[in-house]
């Protein structure tokens, strides 16, 4: 697999960690409002928002989602993680291009949302996952190249010297990495 196959993955998903997270419950339970207010003020540049989706039956995973044209973001608690999570749907470019976008809206979105629900973030962690098992499959083969395009891509983004751990190797999730940013996205 050449560097070049891992700029082929298309599905990039970026969490944010909230910082000492209360109950799923009282996070989620103003998001629903908070986010139908966002597509009622457009709050989001360059993003066509369209709907709400209550997911928060759910124990873990994504709870809470704003579903956009070119993206979703959801308020997500899998892995063990609470966290806002970014999910580009409508990839072009690079991963570079695309990882750039990813954090400037991923920022966006945490700014519009941190005061009214309270939230505080760990603004200088990432979860990042490339959801494309064809072009980025959950090897540690895969992940060595892909940390090495990925640390260039945040470079690139404006993020130089950001630590990229992969995370376990297991076929079948997708390929993931822990990101320490050298300057924190939002504090």
């Amino acid at each position: 697999m050449s560097h070049l196959e891992i700029e082929h993955a298309k599905r990039l998903c970026l969490k944010l960690p909230i910082i000492e997270p209360s109950p799923a419950a009282s996070i989620t339970d103003g998001a629903i409002a908070v986010f139908h207010q966002l597509i009622q003020r457009q709050a989001l540049d360059k993003e066509l928002m369209i709907d709400v989706v209550d997911y928060r039956h759910l124990a873990q995973g994504s709870q809470v989602l704003l579903i956009c044209h070119h993206s979703h973001y959801a308020l997500d608690f899998a892995d063990g993680v609470a966290g806002l999570l970014y999910r580009d749907r409508r990839a072009q470019g690079s991963l570079s291009e695309r990882l750039s976008l990813g954090l400037s809206r991923l920022k966006a979105m945490a700014e519009a949302i941190i005061e009214p629900l309270a939230l505080g973030f760990a603004g200088d962690r990432l979860l990042l996952r490339l959801e494309d098992r064809l072009w980025a499959p959950n090897r540690s083969e895969v992940a060595q190249q892909a940390q090495t395009v990925i640390a260039r891509a945040l470079e690139a983004a404006g993020h130089p010297d950001s630590a990229v751990v992969a995370l376990e190797e297991d076929r079948r999730r997708a390929l993931g990495f822990s990101v320490k940013l050298q300057r924190a996205l939002i504090v």
